[in-house]
């Protein structure tokens, strides 16, 4: 199926499945004092802003979307 020809809500359940099967679990691995701690200091583009911009909607778009 092409997404050309999808309807707007066909897409929309599109990349709200999309956004939910990428986002991380909230939380994250802090570490202790014998490793080393990680999920603070990484910085990387959040699922939601690059699923926004590679459908050109914005970020709140694509969250509404993973809600439905």
């Amino acid at each position: 199926m092409q997404r050309r020809n999808w309807t707007p809500e066909q897409l929309s359940v599109y990349r709200g499945k999309q956004y939910n099967e990428l986002k991380k679990p909230q939380g994250g691995n802090y570490g202790n004092q014998y490793t080393v701690a990680s999920g603070q200091n990484d910085h990387q583009p959040k699922t939601a802003q690059t699923l926004a911009e590679q459908y050109g909607v914005s970020e709140k778009t694509i969250r509404r979307s993973g809600k439905n």
